[in-house]
């Protein structure tokens, strides 16, 4: 969905320099590239909520075996992604990290 967006965005914004109008005002118009943008802004911030609410669950489950722990590491760096971090994806990363020294005897 965020690759979506910046296509959009992409689009408005070319348009809007062609047009000679601010870019803030592309992105308020009923134009279908900026109406996608919005569109996809909701989208985008209600998969952010169920993603942290799942993450929470997760977080809150004690891994038992080494391979939990490092599959709770794993998903996540998958959460993450290339971006700046979320804080529910460091959280999961770091929870992983603790249960698997503990299990490993490293703590």
């Amino acid at each position: 969905m965020q690759l979506q967006w910046q296509d959009c965005e992409s689009a408005v914004f070319d348009k809007a320099r062609r047009m000679k109008i601010s870019c803030e005002r592309a992105c308020q118009s009923n134009w279908p590239e900026a109406q996608a943008m919005r569109t996809l802004d909701l989208q985008i911030a209600a998969a952010y909520a169920h993603l942290e609410a799942l993450a929470g669950k997760i977080r809150r489950m004690r891994a038992t075996t080494i391979s939990g722990a490092v599959a709770k590491i794993h998903l996540g760096l998958q959460v993450q992604g290339p971006y700046d971090w979320q804080e529910h994806a460091l959280e999961l990363v770091e929870g992983g990290l603790v249960e698997l020294h503990e299990l490993t005897g490293l703590a």
